[in-house]
């Protein structure tokens, strides 16, 4: 089989390895073994549950919303021929665009109401954060630290959604790129704005570096992360350096959402 780690063991005084003590250090590494390929395959059961997910999405765009636009754009176009030779012959078209334009309006709402992570419909917020974190600890050995304040009730949908998909982005960024040991969550919601803050010891990066080559890895993310919080009204903002870590800070709008 294929190495996957070498276990050494020092001692500071002359010492004999009996054959009880070899048995126990081949246990030892056969248990070490197993926990370190139990990792890899949870981390390579996520890749492809979220490579999946993507696929089922960009199926249903192709199949569903593709199709429907370019339904409305042939019947656009023979809607300007006919209007050049009868306009109110061609008038009696509209209605008819219309229609179909609310019912790709509609089932692009579905598709955005589907990507709402199912554990903060079904659970709650709070509840989604505190198991993703846990989640994320336990799969990828880093040690999270976890402080709650406020109720989930003094925020809208929408701010629960982008706090949610920030926190995972950042914790996705943490275990491709961060090789942190260390990770602090802060979700404050007793303020106004509330704040999320996502902070970790590992080695950093060049945020504007990475913020402006489209071609790097994770510039997506950030961006998305930044486009999320603006829509909804607030702010993000991302400090790292080399060796020292990264915070990331979501700010929630300054006025409370009805």
């Amino acid at each position: 089989e294929r190495p996957v780690g070498v276990l050494a063991l020092l001692r500071r005084t002359p010492w004999r390895l009996d054959r009880r003590d070899a048995v126990r250090l081949e246990d030892l590494a056969v248990e070490a073994v197993a926990a370190l390929r139990a990792h890899s395959l949870a981390i390579k059961v996520a890749e492809v549950a979220v490579l999946q997910e993507r696929l089922n999405l960009a199926r249903e765009i192709h199949d569903g919303l593709a199709s429907d636009l370019a339904a409305v754009v042939a019947l656009f176009k023979y809607y300007e021929q006919r209007r050049q030779r009868d306009p109110d012959d061609a008038s009696q078209l509209l209605p008819q665009l219309r229609s179909m334009t609310e019912e790709i309006l509609a089932g692009a709402r579905d598709i955005l109401r589907s990507l709402r992570p199912k554990t903060i419909q079904s659970e709650g917020l709070l509840a989604s954060v505190l198991k993703l974190i846990d989640q994320f600890g336990r799969v990828n050995l880093v040690e999270t630290n976890v402080s709650i304040r406020g109720e989930e009730s003094a925020i809208s949908a929408e701010q629960k959604e982008v706090i949610f998909q920030v926190l995972r982005e950042s914790l996705s960024n943490v275990r491709k790129h961060s090789q942190a040991r260390n990770l602090w969550v802060v979700l404050d919601l007793s303020t106004l704005p509330w704040v999320l803050t996502v902070r970790d010891d590992g080695r950093g990066f060049d945020v504007r570096r990475v913020a402006e080559d489209p071609k790097k890895v994770g510039s997506y993310g950030l961006v998305g992360m930044r486009e999320r919080a603006e829509l909804m009204g607030g702010t993000l903002e991302i400090v790292s350096q080399s060796l020292e870590g990264t915070l990331v800070t979501l700010i929630g709008p300054a006025e409370r959402s009805e």
